[in-house]
């Protein structure tokens, strides 16, 4: 009976260790996420202020541009937009990459420097 108890006890606190596990990684998954979603929010306001330089550029020189050359420049700073989009999401991906790189280093160098006893 006592080792029913002993294992009883180890099941319990490994689970414990688990669940404080998960519960520190989505501790840092909401910072993560939460720091993509305002950094969504800024890429947002600034492809929404190009659009509007765009918009107000049209509407200034609507009777000295084509209506062709202002669908182009529409169609154009849509697709920058895109771009912009595209870029920052490899940058934050390269960053991400990078990062892991230097702690498997770190690991790496620490591994070796650990002396056994």
């Amino acid at each position: 009976m006592k080792l029913v108890q002993k294992m009883v006890v180890i099941w319990i606190i490994s689970l414990y260790y688990i669940f404080w596990l998960i519960n520190t990684f989505f501790k840092v998954r909401l910072y993560k996420d939460g720091g993509d979603a305002w950094f969504g929010v800024k890429l947002d306001l600034i492809s929404f202020i190009l659009l509007l330089f765009v918009l107000l550029f049209s509407l200034a020189f609507r009777d000295t541009v084509s209506s062709q050359a202002i669908g182009l420049l529409l169609t154009y700073s849509m697709k920058l937009i895109d771009y912009l989009y595209g870029i920052m999401e490899r940058f934050t991906t390269l960053k991400n990459l990078l990062t892991s790189v230097k702690r498997c280093e770190s690991l790496n160098s620490s591994r070796r420097n650990f002396i056994w006893r």
